[in-house]
């Protein structure tokens, strides 16, 4: 008995020396590809590149804004960092992401909704797109204080890989195989971060007329609030259009920059949305436009522009 003992206890530990060798190799094939954003960005910018701006926020944004529009219009440069699938906690730590690898912008443009005034510090679906970073402190960090079991999967990746590659199994480990094959592959994003929802049109039984109240941000946005202000990057509040209307509280509204769009495409939702909060391409090129009339009217991001 006490033989068998050992050995199933060597095989154990066999088994797990191999499944972290293997879950190691697949955040390496990661880190090292085009596959997520995060691994994008350091493979494919120069240390030290200095932007005019950036797009950050959550899907909205993330299909919303055309910065290769932008950059046309305004005769500046810049990048969508946003993130599809990720809370305002996965949003901070790409920002927390972009700035410890060495970039820079002098504005960040994010794009918000009614939920930055809701309590988060649940997970999103697309968290493990970190994963690859587990050694980088603001990725660990954010993990370990958010996750409130008493094994931390995502967390304790840093010190056992297996653990994050088996909980995120599919999404993970098919991507690296992907990734190792085609490492120049870019999941729905081109090389300046944008993507688009295609020009179907949102049918008028779609629509969902709300009214959103905005009075304050939680943790997660002060936070980003907070890394923009350390790294002397002014922050530009943007609500993108969407069925329905948001208003910004009188308080929320001191001291910030604000741009709100929502009701940008009121009446004409059948041509521009792909659905309630999500603009089509035409609404994107539409709403970029938009945005630019904005920034230029409120003197913002215009440095390079006036030159011209």
């Amino acid at each position: 008995m006490k033989k068998f003992c050992i050995k199933l206890g060597l095989y154990a530990l066999v088994a797990l020396i191999v499944s972290n060798l293997i879950a190691v190799g697949c955040f390496m094939c990661l880190r090292n590809s085009d596959m997520f954003k995060p691994s994008f960005l350091i493979r494919n910018i120069p240390v030290d590149s200095e932007f005019d701006y950036v797009v950050l926020g959550t899907s909205t944004a993330f299909t919303g804004i055309d910065t290769q529009l932008v950059d046309s219009l305004l005769q500046i440069n810049g990048i969508n960092i946003a993130l599809d699938g990720m809370s305002y906690e996965g949003q901070a730590m790409m920002l927390s992401h972009f700035i410890a690898h060495g970039f820079k912008t002098n504005y960040c443009i994010l794009g918000i909704d009614r939920s930055v005034s809701y309590k988060q510090d649940v997970f999103s679906m697309n968290e493990f797109y970190f994963l690859p970073f587990i050694n980088e402190d603001y990725v660990y960090d954010s993990f370990y204080n958010r996750e409130h079991d008493w094994l931390k999967i995502r967390a304790y990746s840093r010190y056992c890989p297996i653990l994050g590659l088996a909980y995120y199994n599919q999404q993970l480990y098919f991507s690296s195989l992907l990734a190792a094959i085609k490492p120049h592959y870019r999941h729905r994003f081109n090389q300046k971060g944008n993507t688009a929802y295609p020009d179907t049109h949102l049918s008028s039984e779609q629509h969902e007329k709300t009214s959103d109240t905005i009075t304050h941000v939680n943790n997660a946005v002060s936070a980003i609030e907070q890394i923009c202000k350390d790294n002397n990057i002014k922050l530009i509040w943007y609500l993108p259009p969407r069925s329905g209307n948001t208003i910004v509280d009188s308080v929320f509204n001191q001291n910030r920059i604000i741009i709100n769009s929502r009701e940008l495409f009121e009446g004409k939702e059948d041509l521009f949305m792909y659905d309630f909060v999500h603009v089509n391409s035409k609404g994107r090129a539409k709403a970029t436009m938009s945005l630019c009339d904005s920034l230029i009217n409120r003197g913002l991001l215009m440095s390079k522009f006036t030159e011209n």
